[in-house]
C-alpha cells in the first residue's frame, strides 16, 4: 500500500443582529493536511483563524462565549482574532486500535479572549489517548 496526502480547507462567514449593540460579524478559515505514509503511523497538521467583529460579551474580560452566536444581552464588545495551530500523530496497531498524541497552540489578539485561557493572550494544550473502534 502506498502513502497518502490529503489537504482540506474551509471558510465560513456569519452575521448576527444584536439589537442596540449592532451586528456581529464572524469569519473563520482553516487549512489542514493529513500525511499517511505506508506503515502504521499518520500525521495531521492544521491552522485555523477566527475573527470576531463587534461580538457582544457579558464581562470586561473579553471572553467570547461562543464563536458564531449572537449575544444581544452583552454589556461589552469584543473585536479580534483567535489563531490556532494544531497537530497530531496516530499509531495504528490494527484497524480497531490506535493511540494518539495531539497538541495545539492558540493566540488571541485585539479584545478577543477565551475563558479557558484565564485572561492570558495565548493557550497551549496537549492530549494523548487510545481509540477503540467496534
Amino acid at each position: 500500500m502506498s502513502g497518502m496526502l490529503r489537504v482540506n480547507a474551509g471558510y465560513i462567514g456569519y452575521k448576527a443582529e444584536q439589537g442596540a449593540r449592532g451586528d456581529r460579524k464572524d469569519k473563520a478559515w482553516t487549512i489542514s493536511t493529513k500525511i499517511a505514509p505506508s506503515g502504521p503511523m499518520d500525521f495531521e497538521l492544521g491552522y485555523q483563524e477566527i475573527k470576531v467583529d463587534n461580538a457582544a460579551i457579558s464581562s470586561a474580560t473579553g471572553n467570547v462565549p461562543n464563536p458564531f452566536a449572537a449575544t444581544p444581552g452583552g454589556a461589552f464588545l469584543a473585536t479580534g482574532k483567535k489563531k490556532t495551530a494544531y497537530g497530531s500523530v496516530f499509531y495504528h496497531f490494527n484497524r480497531f486500535v490506535e493511540v494518539y498524541l495531539a497538541a495545539d497552540r492558540a493566540k488571541f489578539d485585539g479584545t478577543y479572549r477565551a475563558a479557558a485561557a484565564h485572561g492570558f493572550d495565548s493557550i497551549g494544550e496537549v492530549g494523548t489517548g487510545i481509540r477503540l473502534r467496534f
